[in-house]
């Protein structure tokens, strides 16, 4: 089940959680692609900035920005809270390093589903052929329907 939605505004760079996750950035570890392996995904998370605050796995977006950052996604894959997330953690003795690891899974398990299903499309070339000439058959009838419209408009017909 897919989350995307709730308390969290936006996910931050993994890389620096002053800026938002964004596929632009030239940095691939600052972001989890659909198309990362799970081993890709694994080193991304746990090579994640956070801090050196303490070890203990908290909620604290001012004082612990990029560890706050990794709770973000959690919340957003799983719908649980922060509150949630964090006494989690604490009853299952992980550290940052260990919940890294463990959100690491939580991520792996919500996009590699999606990941095998773009292989797979990918890997049909017939069906993405099939695909773009349906779209190109709808483009073009709405171009046609469009340029009547304003050769009409213009009087040119």
């Amino acid at each position: 089940m897919y989350y995307f939605a709730g308390e969290v505004a936006k996910i931050r760079s993994l890389r620096d959680p002053s800026s938002k996750m964004s596929k632009s950035d030239d940095n691939d570890m600052s972001r989890i692609d659909l198309s990362d392996s799970t081993d890709l995904v694994y080193k991304k998370i746990t090579k994640a900035m956070t801090d050196s605050v303490s070890r203990v796995v908290t909620y604290d977006p001012d004082l612990r920005p990029g560890l706050s950052n990794l709770i973000d996604l959690h919340m957003t894959l799983t719908g649980k809270s922060s509150e949630e997330i964090v006494s989690f953690a604490q009853n299952q003795n992980l550290n940052k390093k260990t919940y890294k690891e463990y959100l690491a899974s939580v991520v792996n398990e919500q996009i590699q589903p999606i990941n095998s299903e773009m292989q797979r499309l990918l890997s049909d070339r017939g069906h993405l052929s099939a695909v773009l000439k349906v779209g190109q058959e709808k483009a073009s009838s709405i171009a046609e329907k469009t340029m009547k419209e304003v050769k009409h408009l213009v009087g040119l017909s």
